[in-house]
Protein backbone atom coordinates (compact mmCIF):
# COMPACT_ATOMS: atom_id res chain seq x y z
CA UNK A 1 0.00 0.00 0.00
CA UNK A 2 1.03 3.52 -0.89
CA UNK A 3 0.38 6.04 1.83
CA UNK A 4 1.01 9.99 2.00
CA UNK A 5 2.52 11.87 4.25
CA UNK A 6 3.49 16.20 4.69
CA UNK A 7 7.29 16.90 5.24
CA UNK A 8 8.03 19.72 7.77
CA UNK A 9 8.41 21.84 4.91
CA UNK A 10 5.09 20.82 3.80
CA UNK A 11 5.92 18.89 0.53
CA UNK A 12 3.55 15.59 0.04
CA UNK A 13 5.43 12.20 -0.32
CA UNK A 14 4.72 8.91 -0.97
CA UNK A 15 6.13 5.93 1.31
CA UNK A 16 5.74 2.54 0.48
CA UNK A 17 3.68 0.49 3.38
CA UNK A 18 4.25 -3.02 3.77
CA UNK A 19 1.11 -5.68 4.57
CA UNK A 20 0.90 -6.02 8.30
CA UNK A 21 2.15 -2.83 8.66
CA UNK A 22 1.29 0.19 10.56
CA UNK A 23 2.16 3.49 9.68
CA UNK A 24 1.89 7.12 11.84
CA UNK A 25 3.85 9.82 12.27
CA UNK A 26 5.73 11.57 15.10
CA UNK A 27 6.40 14.98 14.99
CA UNK A 28 5.69 14.85 11.57
CA UNK A 29 8.36 12.05 10.91
CA UNK A 30 6.49 9.41 9.23
CA UNK A 31 7.01 6.22 11.05
CA UNK A 32 6.37 2.26 9.52
CA UNK A 33 6.01 -0.07 11.97
CA UNK A 34 6.13 -3.70 11.34
CA UNK A 35 6.14 -7.56 12.67
CA UNK A 36 9.48 -8.88 12.12
CA UNK A 37 11.95 -11.49 14.24
CA UNK A 38 14.22 -8.59 14.95
CA UNK A 39 13.96 -5.63 16.92
CA UNK A 40 15.89 -2.97 14.52
CA UNK A 41 14.95 0.87 13.85
CA UNK A 42 15.83 2.21 10.26
CA UNK A 43 16.58 5.81 9.92
CA UNK A 44 16.68 7.08 7.17
CA UNK A 45 17.77 10.44 6.69
CA UNK A 46 16.51 13.50 4.20
CA UNK A 47 20.77 13.04 2.80
CA UNK A 48 19.86 9.83 1.40
CA UNK A 49 21.98 8.67 4.43
CA UNK A 50 20.69 5.70 6.27
CA UNK A 51 21.40 4.03 9.81
CA UNK A 52 20.21 0.88 10.82
CA UNK A 53 19.94 0.32 14.54
CA UNK A 54 19.85 -2.56 16.39
CA UNK A 55 17.61 -2.86 18.70
CA UNK A 56 14.39 -0.70 19.94
CA UNK A 57 16.25 2.42 21.37
CA UNK A 58 16.95 5.86 19.33
CA UNK A 59 19.93 7.69 20.51
CA UNK A 60 19.85 10.66 22.21
CA UNK A 61 20.63 12.85 19.08
CA UNK A 62 18.11 11.06 17.00
CA UNK A 63 15.18 11.68 19.37
CA UNK A 64 16.43 15.05 19.60
CA UNK A 65 16.50 15.81 15.78
CA UNK A 66 13.24 14.68 15.72
CA UNK A 67 11.67 16.12 18.98
CA UNK A 68 12.47 19.49 17.82
CA UNK A 69 11.73 19.20 14.39
CA UNK A 70 15.38 19.97 12.99
CA UNK A 71 14.41 18.35 9.22
CA UNK A 72 17.40 15.72 9.41
CA UNK A 73 15.06 12.04 9.75
CA UNK A 74 12.82 11.76 6.61
CA UNK A 75 11.32 8.40 8.01
CA UNK A 76 11.72 5.44 10.64
CA UNK A 77 11.05 2.11 9.32
CA UNK A 78 10.59 0.61 13.09
CA UNK A 79 10.92 -3.76 12.66
CA UNK A 80 9.95 -5.28 16.48
CA UNK A 81 9.76 -8.75 17.46
CA UNK A 82 6.12 -10.09 18.37
CA UNK A 83 6.40 -12.59 21.07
Amino acid sequence: MVTQAYTLEGEKNSIEVEENSMFFTYCQIPVIYTPNKLNQIHVIYNDAEEELIEGNILSSAISESIFSRKGRVKYLIVKNRFE
